[in-house]
């Protein structure tokens, strides 16, 4: 069994420069997911819920019946303002759908952080990894759905996979270009 803890890139915005996560590559994103959790043998996710490589991820592992633990930092109201329908697409009818049924599932944790908490996604990124941990596993993993390099600190996709690392855990990446 592998328990993965996922973090990656948001979806572009039209003309982001450097393109990060382009809305043109999701499908393609997706199937790369897949296949990586079909080789991996992920038997569990836990990630938070932002557009882009979080949901797809989601998708994917409700898709396959993986179960799937989300953690916001924030209220789902402000998480969905503020990760999710600030950028073009149908974002937010995944993300309710999803979380609504991660919420039924009991799949659902919710820090309610201040929005302007500057360590609010490095606190997430700390009980994502604390709650894969957690999991009874033989393999944990942290996955980084992204294009490949760092934005410098305060890059959560960045800092997820480096404390993946430093506690033991394979890391790996998903592209995202």
């Amino acid at each position: 069994m592998t328990a993965a803890a996922l973090a990656g890139r948001r979806a572009d915005t039209p003309g982001d420069t450097p393109a990060r996560f382009p809305q043109k590559n999701v499908r393609i994103v997706e199937e790369r997911i897949a296949a990586f959790f079909r080789v991996e043998s992920v038997d569990r996710l836990v990630c938070a819920a932002a557009c882009g490589a979080d949901l797809v991820a989601l998708s994917v592992a409700e898709k396959m019946d993986i179960p799937a633990l989300i953690v916001l930092p924030f209220s789902r109201a402000t998480f969905r303002r503020v990760s999710v329908i600030d950028r073009p697409g149908n974002w937010g009818e995944i993300y309710d759908r999803l979380v609504d049924a991660a919420d039924r599932r009991d799949d659902l944790i919710t820090l309610d952080l201040a929005e302007d908490d500057e360590t609010a996604f490095t606190v997430g990124n700390a009980r994502i990894i604390s709650e894969t941990r957690r999991v009874d596993a033989n393999r944990k993993l942290a996955i980084a759905v992204w294009e490949g390099s760092s934005r410098g600190d305060g890059d959560a996709t960045d800092e997820l996979l480096n404390e993946g690392r430093r506690q033991g855990f394979d890391t790996a990446s998903v592209s995202t270009v």
